[in-house]
C-alpha cells in the first residue's frame, strides 16, 4: 500500500483557508502563445493558428497532419509544457506541401 503525501507546511496556518478548487476544467487555465515572428508570407512552411482543448499534444498533432494529408512529424509541436488540461491557441507549422491551394 502506498504512503500517503504529507500535507506541505502552510505560510499561514493560524489564518481560515479560502476554500475553492482549481484547474477543475479546461477553460479554467488558457494559454494563447505569442510568436516571437510574425509569418512573412514566404518559405516553405503552412501557419496554422489553431485552437485545442481536452486532447493530449501529440493527439492533437497526429489529427492535424491527418487532416493536411502530412506525417505527424510535418506538424510543428506546441511550445511549453504540454498539458492536455487547458485550452491552448496559438500557430503551429506544417510543410508547405500540405495546402492544395
Amino acid at each position: 500500500m502506498p504512503t500517503p503525501v504529507p500535507e506541505p507546511p502552510l505560510l499561514t496556518p493560524d489564518l481560515p483557508g479560502c476554500g475553492g478548487r482549481i484547474r477543475e476544467r479546461d477553460d479554467d487555465f488558457e494559454v494563447e502563445e505569442v510568436p516571437s515572428y510574425e509569418p512573412t508570407g514566404t518559405g516553405d512552411h503552412l501557419y496554422l493558428w489553431v485552437e485545442k482543448r481536452g486532447m493530449a499534444p501529440e493527439f492533437f498533432a497526429r489529427t492535424v497532419a491527418q487532416r493536411l494529408g502530412v506525417r505527424p512529424g510535418d506538424v510543428g509541436p506546441a511550445s511549453g509544457c504540454r498539458c492536455r488540461r487547458r485550452a491552448r491557441r496559438g500557430y503551429r507549422t506544417s510543410t508547405a506541401t500540405a495546402c492544395a491551394c
